[in-house]
């Protein structure tokens, strides 16, 4: 009976360990957006990715709409490179493209949306066992900085606090002094 016990016991740490090396396998799918955060004028670096690399290659599109639904920038099917994106030794298919966020554009929350799909069609194509598809979908942030047009609209309002102060203070020492 005791036997049994232990057998019992070195076959659950067994598979417990068997599992968890095989667990650790894991393979990326994704959107990456840099920087999260822009201005107008200023240049994102989107990628969208996915590992492992098809063997029939991944095509996609990605599309950037701005906070009232317009669309700004549509990249319509393009090819995925083979490469490794994220330097973790795993080869996979990635799409990078650079978009300038236009002078004037309205601050808010901007949607970037990749799809993709391996080999030359959305659906499956022959020859394929395995496709690949995926939607990833994240925020970009658009913000807005207001620059004063002369020194004087800086200063301006600075003089016009000190002033009410100083005219407070005055006020406030003359009437104490009755």
């Amino acid at each position: 009976m005791r036997n049994i016990a232990i057998y019992s016991v070195a076959a659950v740490l067994l598979l417990a360990t068997a599992g968890t090396a095989a667990a650790q396998t894991s393979f990326l799918q994704g959107l990456n957006v840099t920087p999260s955060t822009a201005m107008p004028n200023e240049t994102v670096t989107i990628t969208c990715f996915s590992e492992p690399a098809h063997p029939l290659g991944t095509n996609g599109s990605i599309t950037v709409t701005d906070p009232f639904g317009n669309v700004v920038l549509n990249t319509g099917t393009l090819p995925f490179a083979l490469g490794d994106f994220n330097g973790n030794g795993v080869q996979d298919n990635s799409l990078t493209v650079t978009f300038t966020v236009p002078a004037g554009a309205p601050p808010g929350q901007y949607i970037i949306f990749c799809d993709f799909w391996s080999g030359p069609s959305p659906g499956l194509d022959r020859g394929e066992a395995t496709p690949t598809v995926g939607a990833y979908w994240q925020y970009l942030f658009v913000s807005f900085q207001v620059v004063p047009e002369s020194i004087i609209g800086a200063v301006a309002p600075v003089a016009a606090g000190l002033a009410a102060f100083a005219g407070y203070r005055h006020y406030s020492s003359r009437g104490s002094s009755r």
